[in-house]
């Protein structure tokens, strides 16, 4: 039977603090979080290793190094208002909720967001808003963010989304071209004037975001 203590422990110790996350506070959310709880049963066994896990409907659990050297890139605190995209049976919305002052989830599929409301509410967590409605339109009704997370890839950044952010807020997500085999983490900033500002981070795999993913090009015969 594993220890999922000692799994979780080795995932922090072994994977995230290595990968040069440093930030206890983050440090602490995922040595806290059973990420177990959040993936379905058959595996839960290799909930802790090392790659995304597959959750159903095209969607994934985000490995732990790249996940988390998002968050610390993002740089939450106790007065951040976050808003989480995509977040699938809410396990990044657990973390972040640990971190951050208040959180909203926004998800489109019921079925994930009813199994995430129950396990928020097995581990008692009280700062989280869940919303249903279409990934692509971000939730403004919540806003302005300090930061935005869309869980998956994109294309390019969407600024609908970006629009969202409350001067100087972050959005963090993983651009990958159509065709590419990797994406990269990307920072998009908005700045004064609501000018936004996109830098990339560090080499990222992640498969898309199926509201996000790119549309089959048309070809005249």
């Amino acid at each position: 039977m594993t220890d999922f203590s000692q799994a979780r422990k080795n995932m922090v110790d072994s994977q995230i603090h290595t990968a040069g996350v440093v930030d206890d506070a983050i440090l602490a959310a995922f040595g806290n979080v059973p990420r177990e709880t959040f993936v379905p049963e058959p595996l839960q066994n290799v909930a802790y290793g090392d790659g995304d896990l597959p959750l159903g409907g095209g969607r994934t659990l985000p490995e732990p190094i790249t996940h988390a050297r998002l968050v610390q890139a993002a740089g939450p605190d106790r007065n951040s208002r976050v808003l989480d995209i995509g977040g699938g049976t809410g396990y990044p919305a657990a973390i972040m909720a640990g971190i951050a002052g208040f959180v909203t989830v926004l998800e489109e599929d019921r079925q994930f967001l009813d199994y995430a409301i129950q396990a928020w509410q097995h581990l008692g967590f009280q700062n989280i808003t869940p919303a249903i409605g279409p990934l692509a339109a971000g939730y403004a009704n919540g806003g302005p963010y300090d930061i935005i997370f869309i869980h998956g890839a994109v294309t390019e950044v969407p600024l609908n989304i970006a629009a969202q952010l409350a001067p100087g807020g972050r959005l963090m997500t993983i651009v990958k071209q159509p065709g590419a085999v990797m994406g990269q983490a990307t920072l998009t900033i908005n700045s004064v004037g609501n000018k936004y500002s996109s830098r990339p981070l560090f080499d990222a795999g992640a498969e898309y975001l199926p509201a996000f993913a790119p549309q089959p090009a048309f070809v005249f015969k």
